[in-house]
């Protein structure tokens, strides 16, 4: 296991999330189309629903684990708080409420700021995915963006299965996840996520903690699996700088006074 990691400076450009950016990663959940055609697309509910089905993985790899503990599903939910950002010109931490504030004056004099928010934690799950779902977040709401922020795992099954496609991906859910290992920071990214896009994180990914930009809370109903043993639900490690005259691991995020726009694209 992983406790610590240190990392040389460098910055993140978040990326749109969308399954074809984020398919080593996992599987975002999103309207998909109503295509009729489509043999994942079936009518339901007396015609009145349209049915997609396998919009994600949900499977279960403790048998795989060193600890003979089953594993349930486990359905939680986080409320994911607005995160401290800091100002790139200034160097000044901001809160939510403050970077709004900035939007006071009139509509024509606002630009777009630049905010930083350092990578200190990743985690990852080794034996199952984890799926986070946003309660009723519309894509139109500027309230509701988040990042979602992952890494690669450092070992050769990593690096095999870098090109691989959503398909692959859902097509087997039984493919053990990588075990061992510390995140390649060096090939760590961001994706903005909107209020009606959930993600599934990939059993072993390491990623992480939601970070919430806009002024409120997001709630995520969490799906996975679990035993209870610490080690087999999760791994945590901190990133440490090397020294103390660098900056470390930032996503670069440009956000507007009065509200998120998309994180610098």
């Amino acid at each position: 296991m992983y406790q610590i990691i240190t990392a040389l400076d460098s910055m993140i450009t978040p990326e749109t999330l969308s399954q074809e950016a984020f398919s080593q990663f996992g599987t975002v959940i999103e309207r998909p189309s109503t295509d009729a055609t489509s043999p994942r697309i079936v009518l339901a509910n007396q015609a009145s629903a349209v049915k997609t089905l396998d919009i994600t993985e949900l499977f279960n790899h403790y048998p795989s684990a060193s600890h003979d503990v089953p594993a349930k599903p486990v359905i939680n939910m986080f409320t994911c708080y607005p995160r401290n950002l800091l100002d790139n010109e200034s160097k000044t931490p901001r809160t939510a409420q403050e970077r709004l504030a900035c939007g006071n004056g009139p509509q024509e004099s606002q630009v777009h700021q630049q905010y930083l928010f350092s990578v200190k934690v990743l985690e990852r799950h080794p034996y199952t995915p984890q799926t986070f779902i946003p309660l009723g977040l519309a894509a139109s709401n500027p309230d509701t963006l988040y990042l979602v922020i992952v890494a690669p795992t450092l070992s050769v099954r990593a690096e095999q299965s870098r090109h691989s496609s959503a398909a692959s991906r859902l097509d087997d859910p039984t493919r053990l996840p990588c075990k061992g290992g510390a995140p390649d920071l060096s090939r760590l990214r961001a994706f903005v996520a909107r209020g009606n896009q959930a993600v599934t994180y990939g059993a072993g990914t390491w990623h992480a903690p939601m970070v919430v930009l806009g002024a409120t809370a997001v709630d995520f109903v969490v799906l996975q699996y679990a035993n209870g043993v610490q080690n087999d639900d999760c791994e945590e490690i901190t990133v440490e700088l090397e020294d103390t005259h660098r900056n470390g691991v930032q996503i670069v995020v440009e956000l507007n006074a009065q509200r998120p726009a998309s994180a610098k694209l």
